[in-house]
């Protein structure tokens, strides 16, 4: 997913030229795949597993921005790549339904970003990711089962006998 320690394969779901042009000017941080489509960034996702975090636009062409963060957390099961949904105007509405969706949306912006709190947000949401995706991978400790010792059930069987005896 990742090229290099630092290097992020970020997919830009979106038409927008700013924020485009500030993503691919982050050269250190990021290799940039851009999609103009939803539906264009629905098939590389099925076919490549090579993307590092997701950040679309919240109105796209084929499928909207809201519509592609579901698809991929529910239907492809894509759990590991952080989603980022960027808004424009205010449109309280959608940043509402963003956060009532906690687990299929890792964050939402409104443009103007800043450039440095998205990165700084998608590292921190890729190493979180991953940790979670590491303890779901070790085994857990198996809790021992509870055996009654030999001893106490002879005991009990005596015991029994002599109450159903007297």
């Amino acid at each position: 997913m990742e090229e290099g320690p630092d290097k992020i394969s970020l997919m830009y779901v979106g038409k927008n030229p700013d924020v485009l042009n500030s993503l691919k000017e982050r050269t250190s941080d990021f290799n940039v795949v851009h999609y103009e489509n939803g539906l264009q960034a629905i098939d590389h996702l099925r076919k490549n597993k090579d993307i590092g975090a997701v950040v679309a636009e919240a109105s796209l062409q084929g499928i909207e921005g809201y519509e592609l963060g579901i698809h991929l957390k529910q239907r492809l099961r894509i759990w590991n790549i952080p989603f980022v949904l960027i808004g424009f105007g205010k449109d309280s509405g959608l940043a509402e339904k963003v956060f009532k969706n906690k687990n299929v949306f890792d964050d939402y912006y409104n443009h103007p970003l800043d450039i440095d709190k998205v990165v700084t947000r998608i590292r921190f949401l890729i190493q979180y990711l991953n940790r979670i995706e590491e303890a779901e991978k070790r085994p857990s400790k198996s809790q021992r089962t509870y055996r009654i010792p030999l001893i106490k059930r002879i005991f009990d069987i005596l015991v029994s006998l002599i109450a159903i005896t007297i």
